[in-house]
């Protein structure tokens, strides 16, 4: 296991890290500020399929906290058509 990722204190406590990175979430300020200034980019994106929501976002971010990956993992909310392209792994939360 990487010591960076899990780190024990010496008294049995221990901290592990699980990401959960988005896509462009929609209902966020960031989709909407890139709208009024790249409308194109995210109707390009739209054109791939639907756009995360905040709760899926939010229920992949409580699953992270409670599941059984193991220290370290990243799940992937949407984008399969970007995660597929660039050659990341497949999502495991989201639509």
């Amino acid at each position: 296991m990487d010591p960076g990722v899990r780190r024990d204190d010496g008294g049995g406590c221990s901290i592990e890290l699980r990401v959960v990175s988005g896509d462009m979430i929609d209902g966020t300020t960031i989709v909407l500020l890139l709208e009024r200034r790249d409308p194109d980019a995210v109707a390009a994106r739209k054109d791939h399929g639907e756009l995360p929501t905040i709760g899926e976002f939010a229920v992949a971010v409580a699953e992270a906290t409670t599941g059984t990956a193991e220290s370290g993992h990243t799940v992937y909310v949407g984008g399969a058509d970007y995660l597929d392209a660039e050659g990341l792994p497949p999502i495991t939360a989201g639509p």
